[in-house]
């Protein structure tokens, strides 16, 4: 391939078919496709040959390499992606390959900006590998490309409103519990919170060698609030009790007045200072022993579950809100490199 180039009129560069010269089968091993197209079946550009022997033969190519994700922390995450190129017919005897000597830097220029991956740094290694069908080894020319995923997309759309709804889902303890919408709004919420998770299912690589801290936290989140919902709907229910009185330890504990007894109290006073008015409760009393609950206590008992399931209302409230800010940290604490530790 080298010519003088006075005997050519001072030509001293000619552009030459890749069909015309020899090219080598370089591919890339860990293609993302079963069939493996070396350069010569995807490099259609003339070479540019030298007088001195020199060529240069490129083409701007897309190349679909096969790599190993660490979604653990999707989405602020940083991936490393490993390319190995080499011959897979000429051996290192035969073809050896080095590296062009361009240093790469983080200040790489790319024919077009991504705007989900920003690029990091891209290193080159040379080195050789042995396969089992050939007894010598094969030139292998290795470049390192690590990528850091751009997470504004994820936080403005997916994370900020997860998280707001949440938050908004503790307002299902503020909603009044005969109003008939607590449950109505619980379920609601928890609905919404579901499309997000279809999302940020659907934007992950299914694997189940690491677990996403992001996925994580917001499968726990959700069957918290699911067992929110549970008791919002058994607040519900003691809210609307009347005909059975409250245990005497539980309105103890929580200071709840006892209307019941109360209202002995001033019956007793009052039979002390009218006989008259005793003898007519007595004889009241007697007539309703065999009847369920007498109408005042049966008012009386409503106002203490009331007040036991606000009191409950407020304690779960700020319960499961400590909850949804301590959750994530806990599962944080817990993940490594590759999902759970």
């Amino acid at each position: 391939m080298k010519w003088n180039r006075e005997d050519y009129n001072g030509t001293d560069t000619i552009n030459m078919g890749s069909d015309e010269i020899w090219t080598p089968d370089i591919v890339l091993y860990n293609t993302q496709y079963s069939s493996r197209e070396s350069h010569t079946d995807i490099y259609k550009s003339k070479a540019i040959v030298r007088n001195n022997g020199w060529v240069m033969w490129s083409m701007p190519v897309i190349w679909y390499g096969s790599c190993e994700p660490d979604t653990t922390w999707f989405p602020l995450d940083q991936q490393k992606c490993t390319l190995i190129f080499g011959s897979l017919s000429y051996s290192i005897e035969k073809l050896k390959i080095t590296p062009r000597g361009y240093n790469f830097s983080t200040k790489a220029k790319l024919n077009k900006e991504n705007g989900e991956w920003k690029l990091l740094n891209i290193s080159q290694t040379y080195g050789k590998i042995k396969f089992d069908c050939c007894p010598d080894a094969f030139s292998t020319l290795t470049y390192t490309v690590e990528v850091k995923r751009l997470s504004d997309f994820y936080f403005i759309y997916i994370i900020i409103p997860s998280v707001a709804l949440c938050f908004l889902f503790l307002l299902v303890f503020f909603i009044p519990r005969n109003s008939g919408e607590r449950m109505g709004f619980g379920i609601t919420v928890l609905l919404s919170i579901t499309v997000y998770l279809l999302v940020i299912s659907g934007s992950l690589p299914e694997k189940s060698d690491v677990y996403p801290m992001l996925g994580v936290v917001f499968i726990a989140e959700f069957l918290m609030l699911c067992t929110a919902l549970g008791l919002a709907g058994f607040n519900i229910s003691i809210g609307g009790k009347s005909l059975t009185r409250p245990p005497t330890l539980v309105l103890r504990l929580l200071k709840i007045k006892d209307y019941n007894q109360m209202n002995v109290s001033a019956k007793k006073i009052s039979a002390a200072s009218n006989k008259e008015l005793t003898e007519i409760i007595s004889k009241e009393n007697n007539k309703n022993n065999n009847s369920n609950v007498s109408l005042d206590n049966k008012d009386n008992y409503e106002k203490e579950w009331s007040e036991i399931a606000d009191f409950l209302d407020w304690f779960f409230m700020i319960s499961f809100f400590l909850l949804i800010i301590i959750i994530p940290i806990i599962i944080a604490s817990q993940l490594d490199s590759k999902g759970l530790s």
